[in-house]
């Protein structure tokens, strides 16, 4: 049996506003059959500005596709709030959860990067955990299986 692995990372785009929409899409468009074959599961979010990325599956699976976002040249500042082994997915049957560009992400995000909210500490990636959680429910509502190893972990702040 496999060993399952949570990473979730944030990262400020290079992106030219012109471009980034349909970049975007095309890195939706290969990830979702890539993280099929690897079994990861997981969402993207993107603001524009930002990334943050949940990925879950096999540790080694998750590790090679994280060395390949690391070089990719479409973002900067990489920058890990969570790394660590898990027993349950959270994006249960998800290749890639992504609801396009939003103004709430952005301004969460926002908040996330340039406030008090210090990855080391770990409310902080929590919150950034749930919030993703938080709007693949309310982008896919009645979907399964999001969130179930996050349903009871309280959030503070």
């Amino acid at each position: 049996m496999s060993h399952l692995k949570k990473l979730v990372y944030v990262s400020q785009s290079r992106l030219a506003a012109a471009e980034a929409e349909r970049a975007v899409a095309d890195i939706v468009a290969l990830a979702t059959p890539r993280n099929d074959r690897l079994e990861i599961g997981g969402a993207l979010m993107f603001t524009g500005h930002r990334f943050a990325q949940w990925l879950e599956g096999p540790a080694a699976n998750v590790d090679l596709l994280m060395r390949s976002i690391a070089a990719d040249v479409r973002h900067r500042d990489i920058q890990i709030v969570v790394d660590c082994a898990v027993e349950l997915r959270s994006f249960s049957g998800w290749g890639l959860a992504f609801g396009g560009r939003s103004l709430v992400v952005d301004r969460h995000l926002k908040a996330a990067l340039n406030s008090g909210w210090a990855f080391a500490d770990g409310d902080a990636a929590r919150r950034l955990e749930r919030l993703m959680i938080e709007l693949a429910h309310a982008q896919w509502p009645g979907r399964t299986g999001v969130g179930a190893a996050l349903a009871a972990a309280p959030v503070t702040g």
